[in-house]
């Protein structure tokens, strides 16, 4: 039995249909045919993809021929020729059909009702569908009513945002002219005079600081800023005068240990 015969009776192979001389026939040409073994295979697969039940092998015995019969009685004419198929080649059409028939029904449910409830989780397309899912409006546009509510949500909440960054910005713009027209302290004072490279002025505001009452820990740590601001300066014997009297009155002294470390570069970036 060659490819093209076996392949007419594949449908009823597999539906067990044939009699048993085709059968016998169909079955050694599979044996020895990979071919034709793939689409039994394929309609093995079709009938589990369609998931319709079968009606049982008394239902499709009959088919061919009550699809013959209605054809012939509502043909216009006595003498209409049928043209009959083959035993199983409808089911087998059927096979195809079914599957197909399903998923484009499961696109129209998503295309027409997907966008009716904007809340709800939106189902899954098959992979095989490429076009998105489009939203249907309502008839009484309260679709594009909630979209006009949200644009006038969206652009309140920008507006608040605008002016509670200006009034951050301004409020800490006031905060800083007010701290550089009148520092809490000398001490505050150097240090902001040191970090706008104002050394010589900070110099006169540090040695006003250490002119003051300062307690011990503090007197130690403006000591060696004082240092600090003479080797920026390149005043290099009178930073170390300095630091010799924080080793004097202060022995051990972290801050100046701390400082010692990178007081090498502080006097390099200077030079």
């Amino acid at each position: 039995m060659e490819c093209r015969e076996t392949q007419t009776l594949l449908s009823a192979f597999h539906d067990g249909e044939l009699p048993a001389d085709d059968r016998v026939r169909v079955e050694e040409h599979l044996r020895g045919c990979p071919e034709c073994s793939a689409l039994l295979a394929d309609l093995a697969r079709a009938d589990q993809a369609a998931g319709v039940p079968d009606p049982g092998p008394a239902y499709w015995d009959r088919f061919n021929a009550r699809v013959t019969g209605r054809v012939e009685r509502e043909a216009d004419g006595p003498k209409v020729a049928i043209l009959r198929p083959k035993g199983g080649w409808m089911r087998q059409q059927l096979r195809y059909l079914v599957p197909a028939a399903a998923a484009a029904a499961l696109v129209v449910v998503v295309v027409r009702y997907g966008g009716m409830n904007p809340g709800a989780p939106t189902p899954t397309v098959p992979p095989a569908v490429s076009e998105p899912a489009t939203p249907v409006p309502a008839a009484d546009g309260m679709t594009s009513g909630m979209e006009a509510d949200r644009k006038k949500m969206a652009g309140a909440a920008a507006l608040m945002a605008e002016q509670e960054v200006s009034g951050k910005a301004k409020s800490a713009s006031g905060m800083r002219i007010a701290k550089e027209s009148s520092p809490g302290s000398p001490c505050e004072l150097a240090r902001t005079l040191a970090e706008r490279e104002r050394f010589r002025e900070a110099e006169d505001a540090q040695r006003a600081c250490l002119a003051g009452d300062l307690p011990a820990p503090s007197r130690e740590k403006e000591l060696v800023f004082l240092a600090e601001l003479l080797d920026r300066q390149a005043r290099f014997p009178e930073a170390d005068a300095v630091i010799a009297e924080v080793d004097r009155q202060f022995p051990q002294s972290r801050p100046l240990d701390l400082y010692r470390q990178r007081r090498p570069m502080v006097q390099k970036r200077r030079e």
